[in-house]
């Protein structure tokens, strides 16, 4: 079958002109055959006969999953989205995942608003930073449509200070429409994109971006920002594992998600390293710009042995008992 046929079954390939007569959407049909050579180079197609002069004439030959070392887990990918995103870039990614990070927003104790990100795991599970909650008196999660999400309870990891082991889960009493985000382990250097919330005075909650070669992407503006792990790291303050990375982030991105490119979370945002004059206590943030960032091995640790917080609604809030 060559890539052609199969074009001619994608809707707003083949497009009516005037007379009836008939024109290819060029552009879409080079998308596809860049599709195709990449998915070549990762064993998933054989290319049997080539176009030299145009591309999409070249026929392909699907590689049966019965050929591959794990089938089932070939399979899963496939169903999860793994070669889209990886062939279709963060665009795609974070077009496919914008619903599934969401706003955490909640008062202070001293009456301040302040606000956080959340991203979406599957079973009415989102993850966050711990102190995204743990920082507020009462706090809502709100859907895509800026309503809250009736929620049941919140995870904190059993055992463990909350200052080090910055995540939480929060969970909700209805199951949310958005798709849920697989784990996935950090590489140095690998691409990432991060998406959360961090505000920006004076404007509406809006989608931006910006891209870099380092790093990058109101109140509740979603913010997406492309760069990549910069490094592993431990700390002498406990035994954790870090990572870095060189997207700039926010305040208000804290709990959100670092993506890789084939649509996996390899970490949640947790701060802003200090720099080592100013330090915690004279709010002095490293002029690099790094992100500090948790493992998402963490969150497989915390939910196998969890400390469960009810919930309880107060002035259209959500308060931890």
């Amino acid at each position: 079958m060559t890539l052609m046929d199969f074009m001619k079954t994608v809707p707003g390939f083949l497009e009516e002109g005037k007379d009836s007569i008939g024109s290819m959407n060029v552009s879409l049909g080079m998308e596809y055959y860049r599709i195709c050579e990449k998915m070549v180079d990762d064993l998933l197609l054989m290319r049997i006969k080539t176009n030299p002069v145009m591309g999409i004439m070249t026929q392909y030959l699907a590689v049966h999953s019965a050929n591959c070392t794990d089938p089932q887990a070939l399979n899963m990918a496939l169903n999860y989205g793994t070669y889209d995103f990886k062939y279709r870039g963060f665009t795609y990614t974070y077009n496919y995942f914008k619903e599934s990070v969401v706003p955490i927003v909640g008062i202070k104790a001293n009456g301040d608003e302040d606000n956080g990100t959340a991203y979406y795991i599957g079973e009415n599970r989102f993850v966050t930073a711990a102190h995204c909650i743990e920082g507020l008196e009462r706090f809502n999660l709100l859907k895509p449509d800026g309503t809250p999400y009736t929620l049941r309870e919140v995870w904190f990891a059993a055992g463990q200070n909350y200052d080090d082991y910055d995540l939480a889960v929060i969970v909700t009493l209805e199951a949310p429409s958005c798709q849920p985000l697989w784990m996935g382990e950090p590489s140095v250097l690998a691409d990432v994109l991060v998406m959360g919330y961090p505000p920006i005075p004076g404007l509406n909650p809006i989608i931006t971006a910006e891209t870099a070669t380092i790093a990058t992407y109101n109140r509740f503006q979603r913010k997406a920002v492309i760069g990549q792990v910069v490094a592993t790291a431990d700390t002498y303050f406990n035994q954790l594992d870090y990572f870095l990375i060189s997207a700039r982030v926010k305040g208000g991105n804290s709990g959100g998600p670092v993506i890789n490119n084939e649509g996996q979370v390899v970490g949640t945002v947790i701060q802003l390293p200090f720099d080592n004059e100013g330090g915690f206590e004279g709010k002095r943030f490293d002029i690099m710009g790094f992100g500090v960032c948790l493992p998402s091995k963490y969150i497989g640790g915390l939910i196998g042995n969890p400390d469960v917080n009810s919930l309880t609604l107060e002035r259209g809030y959500y308060k931890i008992d």
